[in-house]
């Protein structure tokens, strides 16, 4: 029988606590063998412990028992003060979860008592550290990942809780790195989002007076003055225009909707010419180049189409000659774009188009 936890239960006290390693066995090599006929052998103290809390709902939780089968063990203690044994249930896909001697973390036990350390990774399910907490964990039968954290996980949690989670994130840079593709954030519609893509593209944006079709944080987030240090600190900002482009105009062309066109050129040019700075030229072309947004014509005919500037060339006399014979031939309506841009130079546009 479990006498202490009988006890216990019946006087409405809690005795089975973290305090427990410290009184059972927990180095098994401290004992000699039980077919030693030299002296008596404490090992089945040892094994008898350790069976029950391997078997039983024995092992201490902030709010009572539970088996090893549903018991995890924080690296450090922090994390099982930031993530609550309900959070750790939806983050480790194990509705029964709990945590484990919450009082001590694995880090700091290995390093003091190693036998200890051995004893309880022996009777818990697994041992979270921020890493398997935020991005999950690889299955031993399986090589997929799962666990960490999600969207639903982010939707369901409360805005104060949202404002401690951030805090804990900025106190170090790698924690702070490692979660700026991940959905942490609610937008105005409160889904979760992330505030970059994976190509470091900011698509989470401050709220902006006149400036809409973005995403931006949600106004009960922003109530919080550390959410708004931690969002300045990661890079989240009001839209400029290169993010108009990106998430405004450059969507619209994997849509196939319609377009204007003469006015996303001219966005596309102003911005190239006067506002981007010379070290992301090169990233920014990449970004409009496979995009559909350049007028063509065939010679003699009337027709406007739009397609992407690879594809095209320019409508100069040698070329019209050149390509005579071949009458599907497309050539960019430069002149259009002369109309468009009046006061700036051929020479600028065609350089641009280049």
């Amino acid at each position: 029988r479990m006498y202490l936890k009988e006890i216990g239960e019946a006087e409405n006290k809690r005795i089975i606590t973290d305090e427990i390693i410290e009184i059972i066995p927990v180095d098994e090599s401290v004992f000699n063998d039980v077919n030693d006929k030299a002296k008596i052998s404490f090992k089945p103290f040892y094994t008898a412990i350790k069976s029950k809390f391997e078997k039983e709902a024995l092992l201490p939780t902030e709010s009572g028992y539970t088996t090893a089968g549903n018991a995890y063990w924080a690296f450090v203690p922090q994390l099982a003060e930031v993530f609550t044994s309900k959070q750790l249930a939806s983050l480790s896909k194990n509705r029964k979860a709990q945590w484990v001697f919450k009082s001590f973390g694995r880090q700091d036990t290995l390093r003091r008592n190693k036998a200890l350390c051995s004893y309880i990774d022996g009777i818990t399910r697994m041992c979270f550290d921020e890493d398997k907490l935020l991005n999950g964990w690889y299955d031993d039968r399986s090589y997929y990942k799962q666990g960490g954290i999600s969207k639903d996980f982010i939707e369901a949690q409360s805005f104060e809780w949202l404002n401690s989670f951030y805090i804990w994130l900025s106190e170090t840079d790698k924690r702070t790195k490692g979660i700026l593709e991940k959905p942490i954030f609610l937008d105005q519609s409160g889904h979760a989002v992330a505030a970059f893509d994976n190509k470091n593209q900011a698509v989470l944006f401050l709220p902006r007076e006149g400036m809409e079709n973005y995403k931006t944080v949600n106004a009960h987030l922003l109530a919080f003055d550390t959410t708004r240090v931690f969002l300045k600190k990661i890079g989240v900002s009001e839209p400029s225009v290169r993010d108009q482009i990106y998430n405004v105009i450059l969507p619209q062309y994997k849509d196939g909707a319609d377009i204007d066109t003469a006015s996303h050129f001219k966005l596309f040019y102003e911005y190239y010419y006067n506002k981007c700075p010379q070290s992301e030229t090169e990233s920014f072309v990449k970004l409009i180049r496979e995009c559909e947004f350049v007028t063509w014509f065939e010679s003699g005919k009337d027709e406007r189409y739009r397609g992407k500037a690879s594809e095209l060339y320019f409508p100069t006399e040698e070329l019209l000659e050149y390509f005579s014979s071949k009458p599907d031939t497309k050539f960019i309506d430069f002149q259009a774009y002369l109309d468009i841009l009046p006061d700036e130079s051929e020479e600028n546009i065609m350089d641009f188009f280049t």
